[in-house]
């Protein structure tokens, strides 16, 4: 299942998690997202999340996005929420790029962003 609204609602999951920690968070276009689904913001930190709700966990393409989004939306940090975990070739991305992966659920956000 894919779509608009399907995106909103994924942006909406992570957006609330983010929320509930005091992050002052605003959903991006459905589209043309430049990398980010989520940006947000707290104690001066601008952060882009890229949200994905897969059956297979998430590879290097969101990691790759993720980390993109850093200059478009002149952001601090980058990080990629996903459900199903993720790949070790993401894993091995995210360690040079110092890209926060986040399973909802199984990571405590704080400690995960070093916040």
């Amino acid at each position: 299942m894919s779509g608009p609204g399907v995106a909103r609602r994924r942006a909406g999951n992570c957006g609330m998690l983010l929320a509930g920690r005091g992050w002052s968070v605003q959903a991006t276009r459905t589209t043309g997202d430049y990398g980010a689904d989520i940006v947000a913001e707290r104690d001066g930190v601008r952060l882009v999340v890229q949200c994905k709700r897969w059956s297979n966990a998430a590879g290097v393409t969101a990691v790759q996005e993720a980390h993109a989004a850093i200059a478009f939306y002149g952001a601090h940090r980058a990080a990629v929420m996903a459900t199903s975990g993720f790949t070790r070739a993401a894993e091995a991305l995210a360690g040079t790029t110092g890209t926060a992966l986040i399973v909802p659920g199984r990571h405590d956000l704080d400690r995960v962003l070093g916040q």
